[in-house]
C-alpha cells in the first residue's frame, strides 16, 4: 500500500474498509478535499472511540446504502449518534438482476438504480461544507460505484479510480476470504474488487451517458447541484 493510501486509511476497531477519497490528483491542476467524502464498511460494530474518532475527524452525515434486511439485522451504530445526520437509501433497491460478471451487475445498476443515486448525490450537493461518509457492508460494491461517480465527476484519473476501488482487496482479504469458504462457491465471483469491474463501470458511464456529470444530470440533479458538488469536492494543490 502507498504512503498515501495508507493516509487515507481511518484505522477503526469496529470498522476495517474506512478510508477518505481525499488527495487525488484532478484533470484541472486541483485535487481531491481530503475530509469531504468518506466510504466505509459496515458500521455496526463501532466502538465508542470508533465514533469519537469519526467526529474529531469532522463526521456529520451518514448515507447508508445498504438493504432493508441488512439494517435490521446489522443496525449502523450511527444513526443513534445525535452529532450525525443519518440517511438510509436503498441503492440497489430497484436493480434488475442478471447473470453475468460483477462488472456486469455495476452497468445494471448505473442504468436501473438511478433513482436512489439521485437520491444520494442530492444530499451530497445539498450539503457541501460538511464532511459525509458514505457506506454499504464490505465497502466494496454500491460504496465502491458511488466513490467512482464522485472521483470521476472530479476529473481524477481512470487509473486511480479503479486503483481507489482495489485497496478493498488489501482492507478485506480475510474477511472476504473467510466469507467465501464458508458459502456458496459461486459467491467467490462476486466478492473480490478486481480493477476490471469498477473499470466496466467507468467504461459505460463514459460510453452511454458522457460521463459522470452528464451522467448526474440524466438522473435528476441540476446543473448548479452538480456545479455545487464538484466544486466542494476540490482544492488547490
Amino acid at each position: 500500500m502507498t504512503e498515501l493510501n495508507e493516509k487515507r486509511q481511518i484505522v477503526l476497531e469496529g470498522a476495517h474498509n474506512v478510508r477518505d477519497i481525499g488527495g487525488y490528483k484532478t484533470e484541472n491542476g486541483k485535487v481531491t478535499k481530503w475530509k469531504k467524502f468518506i466510504r466505509a464498511d459496515g458500521l455496526e460494530s463501532l466502538s465508542r472511540s470508533d465514533i469519537d474518532k469519526l467526529l474529531d475527524y469532522g463526521l456529520s452525515i451518514d448515507i447508508d446504502l445498504r438493504s432493508e434486511m441488512e439494517y435490521e439485522s446489522w443496525a449502523d451504530v450511527l444513526q443513534h449518534c445525535s452529532e450525525v445526520e443519518y440517511y438510509q437509501i436503498q441503492l440497489l433497491k430497484d436493480l434488475k438482476m442478471s447473470s453475468g460478471s460483477l462488472g456486469g451487475i455495476y452497468v445494471n445498476t448505473a442504468d436501473s438504480c438511478q433513482k436512489d443515486f439521485y437520491k444520494v448525490f442530492k444530499i451530497m450537493a445539498d450539503n457541501p461544507e460538511k464532511t459525509i461518509l458514505f457506506h454499504c457492508a464490505a465497502g466494496k460494491d454500491r460504496t465502491g460505484m458511488t466513490a467512482a461517480l464522485l472521483l470521476m465527476l472530479a476529473g481524477a484519473a481512470k487509473e486511480d479510480i479503479i486503483a481507489d476501488y482495489t485497496v478493498t482487496t488489501e482492507n478485506l482479504y480475510s474477511v472476504l476470504d473467510r466469507f467465501a469458504s464458508e458459502n456458496d462457491e459461486n459467491l467467490k465471483d462476486y466478492l473480490g474488487s478486481e480493477g476490471e469491474y469498477i473499470e466496466k463501470f467507468i467504461n459505460h458511464i463514459e460510453k452511454k451517458y458522457h460521463g459522470a456529470e452528464a451522467y448526474m444530470k440524466k438522473i435528476g440533479l441540476k446543473e448548479n447541484e452538480i456545479k455545487t458538488l464538484k466544486e466542494s469536492f476540490l482544492e488547490d494543490i
